[in-house]
């Protein structure tokens, strides 16, 4: 079924709020003691971190998923065709 309606958002803010909503669903499906074995902190105060390649991984997967939903709904990157 095609789109009808697309809503173009800025990149800057697609991208934001596609990443805090993994964030949030990743906080959601893992205990604290399971998200921490998905990152890495780079200092030893833990200021700075990325993900475990699992991690990514994990995250990525759920982008997708995210990304597709809100394609279904007509909600689209600024750049996508």
């Amino acid at each position: 079924m095609p789109i009808k309606n697309r809503y173009k958002i800025k990149a800057e803010d697609f991208l934001g709020a596609t990443t805090d909503l993994v964030d949030q669903i990743m906080d959601t499906k893992y205990t604290q003691e399971e998200y921490e074995k998905l990152i890495e902190y780079e200092d030893k105060e833990k200021t700075c971190s990325h993900f475990t390649d699992e991690g990514q991984e994990i995250f990525n997967d759920i982008l997708t998923d995210v990304e597709h939903i809100l394609y279904r709904y007509g909600i689209v990157h600024e750049e996508a065709e």
